[in-house]
């Protein structure tokens, strides 16, 4: 069995190399930074922008690592993600950040390792 590795990059950017641990301290993770489209930035931020484009958040960190590697392989949607747990007792709330977009790249990930070993 194969083993992937998928961690939030952090919140510390927009500086170079502010990739944080775990996502940053090894070229075996697949660091994910917090991706946000146009329509996450209307639903979260009520811009209507008509010439916004999709862009990483300003404070998703970003590599390089001090050691030269990549540091973050990947963006995923990371603004105006409503996964709530039950026990707030709220039926939604936009949440964006790290937390929200390695959680969605890595069930993208258990997905496309699914169809590969069918």
């Amino acid at each position: 069995p194969q083993i992937i590795f998928v961690s939030s990059a952090g919140n510390n950017g927009p500086a170079l190399s502010t990739v944080g641990a775990p996502g940053g301290t090894s070229s075996a993770i697949l660091g994910i930074a917090a991706y946000v489209s146009p329509e996450m930035m209307k639903a979260e931020y009520s811009l209507i922008d008509k010439d916004q484009t999709g862009t990483t958040y300003t404070w998703s960190s970003v590599g390089p690592t001090y050691d030269g590697a990549n540091g973050v392989k990947m963006t995923a949607p990371g603004g105006a993600i409503c996964s709530v747990p039950a026990w707030t007792l709220q039926k939604c709330r936009l949440m964006n950040g790290t937390s929200m977009s390695s959680p969605h790249a890595a069930g993208c990930v258990a997905l496309l390792v699914s169809a590969c070993l069918k």
